[in-house]
């Protein structure tokens, strides 16, 4: 299928497993080069290599974490120079904690607030001044299933 995205700029956050992964090899089989970021190097280096082997598109590893501003300001502009330009961002980075109210500590609380909350938003807004010189900027926001339909187990208002 033709998407039209050969030749765009795409950063995909949480792009070294699951969904995020997926989402990135997709761009990559569409002509998109991709940038995707990852806490984990092992995971980041292998998703790098199957990525650049999937497609003869540029793919570019960042290590970063999300939950940190300056990681996230070094890790949109790693992205925008080393595909020289941004054309879509996926935010997708993290999973939520397990447990409910009652049995998440606070400290994972903040984690989560910092890089599944703040964590998109300034990824966004970072990427959007380069998304801005784009004919076609784009910023897709996936959150997982509990986000619509909470399960006690995820780090959600359960008892």
């Amino acid at each position: 299928m033709e998407l039209g995205l050969q030749g765009k700029a795409v950063l995909v956050t949480g792009g070294s497993k699951g969904i995020g992964k997926e989402t990135a090899l997709q761009f990559a089989k569409e002509g998109a080069n991709v940038a995707i970021v990852a806490r984990g190097e092992e995971g980041l280096n292998a998703a790098v290599e199957e990525l650049t082997h999937s497609a003869e598109v540029d793919v570019v590893g960042i290590l970063a974490d999300l939950a940190s501003l300056a990681d996230i300001k070094a890790a949109v502009k790693t992205a925008a120079d080393k595909l020289g330009q941004l054309d879509v961002l996926v935010n997708n980075a993290g999973g939520a904690a397990v447990g409910g109210v009652l049995s998440v500590s606070d400290e994972a609380w903040e984690y989560e607030i910092q890089l599944k909350l703040l964590g998109y938003i300034r990824t966004a807004r970072e990427a959007a001044v380069h998304l801005k010189k784009s004919d076609a900027g784009v910023i897709v926001n996936v959150v997982g299933a509990s986000g619509k339909d909470p399960r006690p187990i995820a780090s959600v208002p359960a008892f």
